[in-house]
């Protein structure tokens, strides 16, 4: 892997800090973690490989761990501080303590994602799609899906849920299709809302959340594409939108302003509704599995190696991706205005074929650090960096 250096000498005789929109959290753990949910702005929940648990109830600052068993989670859901469910590949278990103990309400693959309306009614998802109306004592099939995989259950309401992931058939070899499945009426039947091209290759669909009724967001790969989905019908219709790199979660706080975050550490800011996406500052390169924001300016993500991190200016700093072309050479032009008071903006282009690790630094005319703006993985394109000196 490349690693580009870029310097710029300003004269100014003040030390600054290193700005960034996402911080890292503390959680002394190696596992990667899948899922995280808070139910207010102090109390939060995640979980993810090896039985993993994680309880903060102070906003993030402290993350008490546990472990539930020793499967691999995909998600958790609390319906209130006491009440929860974790689901993964060995089945479901339900706390009624904060997760100080579990029990087993489920056994077995079918139930790797789940959303319960209360501590009785529920619906998972696997192979095929179940519900429950006493807390996952029983379970009841309601369809099965087309051979392929699920990853992800989203529940709008008690009769609009949401399935994402893809179909296989067994032709030339097996071909695949991204696809999203619709059920307007609990779970009890399902429509296909987007199916993509049969391919070769392994397309599929990767989460998905509404805003309101009809407006809607999702992401996935087909081959070796990554796209942004967007729906303004119900999923009646999809628009798509290619994205850098593949992308596992999105959450959208209203029609127009979300986030979407993935591979690489990337977390990318909308203000339009996905027409146009911001790549945001997380200065770490793990791929982030989930997203969670409380509001515009709070939230989580998510991801690989015990990482969480946390915002509270909705991550947003002063790097932006103004032109995702390929430029013909690397660059780093003079800062601008020159002199300033108190902003001014860095601009520099990267060239190559994929993301390379990127370190934007200040000096000052005495050649001391003053401020690291950038230290990521960056992919091909032209950003501006805004530094703010006051």
């Amino acid at each position: 892997m490349k690693i580009i250096l870029l310097f710029i000498f300003i004269i100014i005789p003040i030390h600054l800090f290193a700005q960034t929109g996402w911080i890292l959290q503390n959680t002394n753990i190696t596992s990667n973690i899948t899922w995280i949910q808070f139910i207010n702005n102090n109390t939060g929940y995640a979980c993810g490989s090896s039985g993993v648990f994680l309880m903060t109830s102070n906003g993030g600052t402290n993350w008490i761990n546990s472990y539930i068993n020793t499967s691999n989670f995909k998600m958790i859901q609390f319906l209130d501080a006491q009440t929860g469910f974790a689901s993964g590949d060995s089945g479901i278990v339900r706390t009624t303590n904060q997760g100080l103990n579990w029990v087993s309400v489920y056994s077995g693959i079918d139930g790797m994602y789940i959303h319960f309306t209360d501590i009785n009614n529920g619906i998972k998802a696997g192979n095929t799609i179940s519900i429950t109306t006493n807390g996952g004592l029983t379970w009841q099939n309601n369809y099965a899906l087309p051979p392929g995989g699920i990853t992800g259950l989203y529940f709008f309401n008690g009769t609009n849920i949401y399935c994402t992931g893809w179909d296989w058939i067994m032709q030339f070899g097996g071909l695949y299709t991204a696809r999203i499945n619709k059920s307007i009426n609990g779970g009890l039947n399902w429509s296909y809302q987007y199916n993509s091209t049969l391919d070769f290759c392994c397309s599929a669909t990767n989460a998905i959340f509404f805003y309101d009724q009809n407006t809607g967001f999702a992401v996935g790969y087909e081959r070796e594409t990554n796209y942004f989905y967007k729906t303004t019908n119900s999923g009646g219709n999809w628009s798509k939108l290619s994205t850098p790199s593949k992308m596992y979660s999105t959450m959208f706080i209203t029609g127009n302003t979300g986030w979407i975050c993935g591979e690489l550490g990337n977390v990318y800011y909308t203000e339009n509704s996905g027409n146009n996406f911001n790549l945001q500052i997380t200065n770490v390169s793990v791929a982030l599995r989930k997203i969670f924001m409380l509001n515009k300016d709070t939230g989580f993500v998510a991801g690989d190696n015990g990482t969480i991190l946390k915002t509270v200016n909705g991550g947003i700093t002063g790097l932006n991706q103004s032109n995702s072309e390929n430029p013909d050479n690397y660059s780093l032009s003079q800062n601008y205005p020159n002199p300033f008071n108190p902003v001014t903006k860095i601009k520099f282009a990267l060239k190559g074929t994929s993301a390379e690790l990127t370190y934007l630094t200040v000096y000052d005319a005495l050649g001391r650090e003053v401020e690291e703006l950038v230290n990521r993985q960056l992919e091909p394109g032209t950003y501006e960096a805004d530094w703010d000196a006051s």
